[in-house]
């Protein structure tokens, strides 16, 4: 088994080739990569190919649920979709998240929003409540109050930004009545405004998260 075949050098491809040109009996060769176009044509050419997509977050969320039961901790539910939303289709990222944040929390056994959010990075809900709701209301004394108050506290602003972002992401799906998007705080800073707003918010704050990963 070749973890992260695309690392090899030429060279090294090379003499790959030779070998899977003229395979030992009763050997199979196993590649695996997660960027298929660095592999020469001559490899990817003699081997069949199997493509694995990620993990939906419904799965995820399911079974993180399964494992929380079986060893009888407490979790609150969005405390799990945060862990596997984070998991980015990995369910073993999930687990592992799932372990240290056992393993964080003050409280034995018990995770919440909070423990998860301090491991990821994510500003704590409160800061981002206030910063999306001096977005919805347009007022940029109080935005820039609390991203001042994000700065001192630690949090990497990039991180905030994309916390927002995604806050108005899921505040767009859940008003837009996708069944099961959305948690508490977006159903809360939902109310009162219609879908639209939530969607032109997200891309201008993905805009801005692009700008500032490249500056």
């Amino acid at each position: 088994i070749l973890d992260e075949v695309h690392m090899l050098s030429s060279g090294s491809f090379n003499a790959l080739l030779k070998t899977i040109e003229e395979p030992p009996p009763r050997v199979v060769f196993v590649l695996a990569t997660t960027e298929q176009a660095k592999i020469p044509v001559t490899i990817t050419s003699r081997c069949q190919g199997f493509r694995f997509r990620p993990l939906s977050r419904e799965l995820i969320f399911r079974r993180l649920r399964d494992v929380v039961e079986k060893e009888k901790f407490h979790a609150d539910p969005e405390a799990l979709e945060i862990m596997a939303g984070s998991a980015s289709g990995s369910m073993r990222d999930a687990l592992t998240l799932l372990d240290r944040a056992v393993s964080f929390s003050p409280r034995e056994g018990k995770i919440d929003r909070s423990v998860v959010s301090d491991l990821l990075g994510h500003v704590q809900e409160d800061l981002l409540k206030a910063a999306a709701g001096a977005l919805l209301s347009r007022n940029g004394s109080l935005l820039h109050e609390c991203f001042e108050k994000i700065r001192l506290e630690g949090y990497d602003v990039l991180s905030a930004l994309r916390d927002l972002r995604d806050l108005f992401a899921g505040m767009f799906l859940h008003g837009s009545g996708f069944s099961g998007a959305g948690g508490k705080l977006q159903q809360e800073l939902g109310r009162g405004h219609p879908p639209g707003v939530f969607a032109r918010l997200a891309r201008r704050l993905n805009r801005v998260v692009e700008e500032t990963k490249n500056s």
